[in-house]
């Protein structure tokens, strides 16, 4: 056999292949890598596909667009997917099977449909959520118990993410001037490497779970595709078991994601999500302030009920000390008169005696007169004698009780510069029994004094 020369083997190749493959195919692959030259525009890619459920590559070929297709391209793949082709998306292609002898085999791109891009990440998406839903995770993170009060925040995002600083103004500036303290665990947020990033972040604040009250994932928005990152299985799971409440704020403004299906609560926008905790906070205070009030209510009809009693005790007590000066007046006056009766019978029982003594005395002296005149004279006089001294002790005696009830005379008491003062008809004996308003008497020696407690 005659040895051909390369290029005439690769020659042959290639009208073997320009005759074998004349038409144009439609093909399904997975874009792996993408290369736009920055002098010619042209497009290189390499296509391939996976094994199912699988990252195993079963088949791979070079693909090339051509400078004034891929233009129009990918203009018309961003107007209806809302991004540009790029990496790791599956696509439906128009090519031609083309040979060069110098770069091989390769296939000429002529069309991309988009919307088998929309739909293959929409299938993916739905394989993913029903995946989550038979491990038993997909609500484990809407189940743990929401902190009553918010105030530490651990928030993944990019450092240079759109929707970061409003965020973190609406958060730390609110009108309520609410205390919120937080911590930025950047996380590439597009492309390749967000699964790992984000899943790192988690990891991180994991490690310090408790310095924190829930978590944040947050960005400024972006097209389907952009976001589709946070479809992913990985990110989705590890959101679902994550032992805190995660918010997203993603930027999505018709469809969620699946990473804000399983998230404790999703909300559109980063500013969204900072005026749900301010949210969450105020409620709180709002609670407290409902018990405070509360609370006041049930001290102030306390108090009331007391002062009540209390008023009420007092009355009792005024009205058993009154009680008790009204007796103790009757008794001083009972015993003032039993002194004085007990004096005038002293006194008279006593003068009494006297003249009992007097008589016997008038008898012995006339029955001794006739023995002896002389004798009688002394006797009589001794007597005599005797009789005065005991009259002159009685009356000095009668003097001294006389004198002693003088001393307790209240009119005697008044008449050397002493009063008494009365309420209500009563002696008042010290001023606890006086409240501001009460009106009182004040006997003196000679007329009495109404008086007005100030």
């Amino acid at each position: 056999m005659e040895a051909l020369r390369l290029s005439e083997l690769t020659l042959l190749i290639k009208e073997t292949i320009n005759i074998s493959f004349a038409e144009f195919y439609t093909v399904i692959a997975e874009v792996n890598q993408l290369n736009v030259n920055n002098y010619s525009g042209h497009a290189y890619l390499q296509l391939v596909e996976k094994k199912e459920n699988s990252d195993s590559v079963i088949s791979n070929i070079r693909a090339i667009i051509w400078a004034n297709k891929f233009k129009m391209l990918q203009a018309y793949f961003r107007t209806i997917t809302g991004a540009e082709i790029t990496e790791d998306i599956k696509i439906l292609a128009k090519v031609e099977v083309s040979y060069h002898e110098v770069y091989g085999m390769s296939l000429i791109i002529h069309d991309i449909d988009p919307t088998y891009t929309l739909g293959d990440i929409e299938k993916r998406r739905q394989e993913i959520i029903d995946q989550l839903t038979d491990d038993g995770v997909i609500n484990m993170n809407k189940n743990i118990e929401f902190p009553l009060v918010p105030q530490r925040i651990a928030v993944i995002s990019s450092a240079t993410a759109a929707g970061l600083s409003d965020f973190l103004d609406h958060l730390t500036n609110n009108e309520q001037g609410y205390n919120v303290s937080f911590k930025l665990f950047e996380a590439t947020m597009q492309g390749e490497k967000t699964e790992k990033s984000i899943i790192k972040a988690l990891d991180d604040i994991f490690n310090n779970v408790n310095n924190f009250d829930l978590v944040v994932i947050i960005r400024g928005g972006g097209s389907k595709l952009d976001l589709s990152a946070f479809d992913s299985y990985n990110i989705a799971v590890n959101i679902a078991q994550f032992p805190l409440p995660v918010i997203t704020g993603i930027g999505h403004h018709r469809d969620s994601s699946i990473a804000d299906i399983v998230a404790y609560k999703s909300l559109k926008t980063p500013t969204a999500v900072a005026d749900f905790i301010i949210q969450k906070i105020d409620n709180f205070y709002n609670y407290l302030s409902e018990k405070y009030d509360y609370l006041t209510k049930i001290i102030q009809e306390k108090i009331s009920t007391e002062e009540f009693y209390l008023e009420k005790a007092q009355s009792k007590l005024k009205i058993a000390i009154s009680d008790y000066i009204f007796q103790n007046q009757i008794t001083i006056t009972n015993l003032s008169n039993n002194l004085k009766y007990s004096s005038l019978k002293f006194i008279e029982n006593k003068i009494q005696f006297l003249n009992q003594k007097k008589h016997e005395i008038k008898l012995l002296s006339k029955n001794s007169i006739s023995q002896n005149i002389n004798k009688l004279q002394k006797q009589e006089m001794y007597f005599n004698n005797q009789m005065k001294i005991a009259l002159n002790n009685a009356e000095n005696k009668l003097k001294i009780i006389d004198a002693k009830l003088q001393t307790i005379d209240p009119q005697n008491i008044l008449n050397i510069g002493f009063s008494i003062t009365y309420k209500n008809g009563k002696a008042i004996k010290n001023t606890e029994n006086l409240i501001k308003g009460d009106k009182i008497y004040t006997k003196l020696k000679s007329g009495n004094i109404n008086s007005t407690v100030e």
